[in-house]
């Protein structure tokens, strides 16, 4: 990705989120304790709420009329994040609220990244619908070990590599918009005379459709 990647720290933020959840799924997964266990369960909702909130920004940056709401949900998820730990580490330790708040907030951040890629046409809605179902129908473990839910792990192995991709091209994508409006407002400009003035990539960027 290159330096002046429109969303490099975003995504680089997110790498770090993502490195994280998975440092602490593999400790629990070797060492299951209450702190493990808690460690990783705020990880994997951390990283779901970042992947939403990834979206937020990626959809919303590039709007200024609307960055007030990429604020307020921005802000509103630290918060719900910090009430969430707290509620289940000072409170109580609800099972069923933690599965039902992760499934919540993946559904919205599936929903929404798989609605504006449908829009963009650059990926199937459907392609990996059989990921998920693999974490909602759960069956008897096969030799004591072979689950549903292993085989959900095993089943990330290859996404992200997918994933990755996407935020590369589709920051060469933006790098490469703002150097061709930058290069024809400078025509312009040339053409009928005006003083050639700086160009505010934002405003230009929000008047193209994303």
């Amino acid at each position: 990705m290159p330096r002046n990647a429109p969303f490099r720290t975003l995504w680089a933020i997110f790498g770090y989120i993502s490195l994280n959840t998975w440092f602490w799924s593999a400790i629990f997964h070797t060492r299951d304790t209450p702190f493990t266990e808690r460690m990783d369960y705020f990880s994997a909702f951390l990283l779901v709420l970042g992947q939403f909130n990834s979206f937020v920004v990626r959809f919303l940056k590039l709007r200024r009329n609307l960055n007030w709401l990429m604020y307020l949900v921005n802000v509103g998820s630290l918060f719900y994040f910090m009430y969430h730990c707290n509620y289940l580490s000072s409170i109580k330790f609800d099972y069923g609220y933690n599965m039902r708040t992760n499934i919540f907030v993946g559904i919205l951040n599936s929903f929404c990244w798989l609605s504006w890629c449908a829009y963009k046409i650059f990926i199937k809605k459907n392609k990996y619908i059989w990921r998920c179902a693999l974490s909602v129908f759960d069956f008897r473990p096969i030799w004591w070990f072979l689950d549903s839910h292993a085989l959900w792990h095993f089943s990330t192995i290859i996404l992200p590599y997918y994933w990755y991709n996407f935020i590369v091209d589709d920051n060469y994508y933006l790098k490469n918009l703002i150097k061709f409006l930058n290069e024809y407002l400078s025509r312009l400009c040339l053409s009928k005379k005006i003083p050639k003035k700086k160009v505010d990539e934002k405003h230009q960027i929000q008047k193209i459709r994303y």
